[in-house]
């Protein structure tokens, strides 16, 4: 905490010693020669293998990308989907990736909140749409697209999900036909009483990367397409998007988060007041708690596995109370002469760097 606020007061036990730190530029680590606590799941023990270790920090994917191609860094973490195509191209270089567990970047559906509430809105939305082509076009086939309401590496999920919903208009049209949404406004926007089918989507600045705004621009442009639905995106501060999220005022907000196992799960469909902390789509069903309470208390496995395929199939397609978008994952590039680059078990993030080690020059 104190080195992301800028302040120089930091211990540390760990393999490496901060040396020096340049803020928004560079933190300095040299060895720890008297290391001799690594985890089990460590490569080795004793000190690590380098003498010095220097992370910069280069915010922009294309800049991490040029300082690896000319030879001013070793390695990068956070590739977009343009640049690993290049790199792995590269027969200097190593690209690595994992997928994050956790939830995937999904856009949650507020169903206390017109015109989201209606089951009939939220399930066309989730069927009009074409995120096979959408996150194949935006991330150069670099990325995962999403089906269920956490990772596919997550031991929870059912793959019987995947293919079961999606890119078909027709059904989507006729669902708003049906809701009373057959009316167009001059722009081409469903109506219903002189209303626009508007919903308001609400992301913090603070969680757009890896694309994720031009991600949001496709479905924008998906929605009005296919569906002549609007969907209003907001970007806002943090402060704003905490009053947003806490008063339950907005249509929908995509996120992802890291947290494995059932962890992840309740705390997006507990109800908002009794463990829900990002519910974001603020559903209150009984039959989800029951199921998370069930899978809580039981150690069987496979009918643990059971109660979570039967509210994940709840949750999406019967419900759409979310639309999976695409899995987070992270990335590192490196020079071959670099080894030892790995990624946790837990999160599947990089792994700090106490077993790499160097090819001499």
């Amino acid at each position: 905490a104190q080195l992301k606020s800028g302040g120089h007061d930091v211990a540390g036990t760990g393999p490496f010693i901060l040396a020096s730190y340049r803020r928004g530029q560079e933190a300095d680590f040299v060895r720890n020669p008297d290391y001799r606590w690594a985890p089990a799941t460590a490569g080795h023990q004793g000190p690590a293998y380098l003498d010095r270790v220097v992370y910069r920090f280069l915010p922009e994917s294309s800049v991490r990308t040029g300082a690896l191609l000319s030879g001013q860094v070793d390695v990068i973490e956070g590739v977009s989907g343009n640049d690993a195509g290049l790199l792995g191209k590269q027969p200097d270089l190593r690209y690595l990736h994992a997928l994050n567990t956790g939830s995937p970047y999904s856009l949650y559906l507020n169903v206390t909140q017109p015109p989201t509430s209606d089951p009939q809105v939220r399930r066309a939305l989730l069927q009009a749409l074409d995120l096979d082509a959408l996150v194949a076009a935006i991330y150069r086939g670099k990325r995962t697209r999403a089906w269920g309401i956490t990772s596919p590496v997550d031991p929870l999920y059912d793959h019987s999900i995947e293919h079961s919903y999606g890119n078909n208009p027709a059904l989507a049209n006729r669902l708003l036909d049906e809701a009373g949404w057959s009316a167009r406004d001059p722009a081409g926007y469903r109506t219903r009483d002189g209303r626009r089918l508007s919903i308001d989507v609400v992301q913090a600045l603070a969680t757009v990367r890896d694309q994720r705004d031009v991600l949001l621009q496709g479905l924008q442009a998906q929605a009005r397409q296919r569906i002549g639905v609007e969907l209003k995106i907001r970007y806002v501060d943090a402060g704003t998007y905490a009053d947003v999220h806490n008063s339950g005022r907005f249509g929908a907000i995509p996120n992802s988060n890291t947290d494995t196992d059932g962890i992840d799960t309740e705390n997006h469909y507990l109800p908002v007041d009794r463990g829900g902390v990002i519910n974001y789509s603020r559903t209150a069903d009984p039959r989800l708690s029951e199921w998370l309470l069930a899978a809580a208390r039981t150690r069987d496995d496979a009918a643990r596995g059971q109660l979570y395929s039967r509210l994940q199939h709840s949750v999406i397609v019967d419900e759409a109370y979310a639309i999976p978008l695409y899995q987070p994952e992270d990335q590192i590039v490196a020079n071959t002469r670099v080894h030892g680059l790995s990624f946790r078990s837990f999160k599947q993030m990089p792994e700090t760097p106490y077993d790499v080690w160097l090819d001499p020059h």
